[in-house]
């Protein structure tokens, strides 16, 4: 029996769909985020990110297809048997998926879940958090001691019902 595979990436892979999330999230196409990232102008940190965590997500997937090609030309090469290097090519092509799904939510969770306009409510409090004046923190002493169960509970609403 034969499986006809096909091997043309498919043109909604994972990293396109992520590519195509950062550039509607930052609203410009990602060739002009990676050469803002490249400029020597004191580049957004923000774009610095999400140029870096794309491009680390292409490499895991580019390493991922390496182990699939590996993996496809060992079952070709000898149909129906699996040996321990079957056995360790399955098993590098897992390790690449599991690293590839990590590099994936580590771009869904520091690029697209947070906001990255710089009008947006968590980058104007930090740089707002920024601009103010160091303050000192109390250093008055509190109780260190601790409270006792029966003491919590006396005054609880148990206790008011003795």
């Amino acid at each position: 029996m034969s499986v006809d595979l096909p091997l043309d990436p498919l043109p909604d892979d994972v990293v396109s769909v992520v590519k195509e999330h950062i550039e509607r999230r930052l609203g410009r196409p990602f060739s002009a985020l990676r050469d803002e990232a490249g400029t020597a102008n004191a580049p957004d940190s923000e774009t610095v990110r999400v140029v870096r965590e794309y491009t680390e997500l292409a490499a895991a997937e580019e390493a991922l297809e390496a182990r699939e090609e590996e993996l496809l030309s060992l079952i070709l090469a000898s149909p129906g048997v699996f040996t321990d290097e079957h056995l360790a090519a399955a098993q590098a092509v897992n390790n690449a998926v599991t690293y590839r799904d990590a590099r994936v939510a580590t771009v869904v969770h520091a690029v697209l879940l947070h906001p990255l306009a710089p009008q947006a409510p968590a980058r104007t409090a930090q740089a707002a958090a920024k601009a103010r004046p160091h303050q000192t923190t109390s250093t008055r002493s509190t109780s260190t001691s601790p409270t006792t169960p029966s003491a919590a509970a006396s005054t609880g609403p148990s206790a008011r019902r003795r």
